[in-house]
């Protein structure tokens, strides 16, 4: 397989504005996808440093984790590697207040972590050294580096199969038994 590189990666698309009435569908919104609020976040168009990090560090994960456990499958015009790392933001998003600001420090951290053995940010590494250390903090002895890598594997791995079922026009199991 060819090494993947974060200058290879495009940025998650942003989320559009909130319709009337402050939700998109069913499930309401009231942050964006990196669980910032827009109420005290007036930079709402992305240009926060840490916002900018913490994006960047969540998108070298999910291509990491979708490379190794997911293939790498072609992109066929509509980048669905950037669809999943927005429903993994988005589902960071959705934490409660106490959790989000925590795993966003740690993702920082895991991401500040290489830099003493690289010389740069986990975000920055090839492919074949990010892989390294996602293995290694998979197996670490401290839970929180294990269940940081354990919630980003999750997600990445569920939101793809889903996309993958969506795209193979399987229908959900709720939707089959609604026919």
């Amino acid at each position: 397989m060819a090494e993947l590189h974060t200058s290879d990666v495009k940025s998650p698309p942003p989320l559009p504005p909130l319709p009337k009435g402050g939700s998109y569908g069913v499930i309401p919104l009231t942050r964006d996808a990196a669980g910032f609020s827009a109420a005290r976040n007036p930079d709402a168009n992305g240009s926060n440093p840490l916002r900018t990090w913490f994006r960047s560090t969540v998108s070298a994960l999910c291509y990491s984790v979708l490379y190794e456990r997911c293939g790498d499958h072609g992109s066929d015009g509509d980048f669905p590697h950037n669809r999943t790392v927005a429903f993994v933001l988005d589902q960071h998003g959705r934490m409660p207040e106490y959790l989000r600001l925590p795993f966003a420090a740690v993702t920082l951290a895991f991401d500040a972590s290489s830099v003493l053995r690289h010389g740069r940010c986990f975000h920055r590494l090839p492919h074949t050294a990010r892989w390294k250390q996602i293995e290694a903090w998979r197996s670490a002895a401290l839970a929180p580096c294990r269940d940081l890598i354990r919630f980003y594997e999750s997600f990445v791995i569920f939101h793809w199969h889903s996309v993958q079922l969506e795209r193979a026009g399987v229908e959900s199991v709720g939707a089959s038994e609604a026919h």
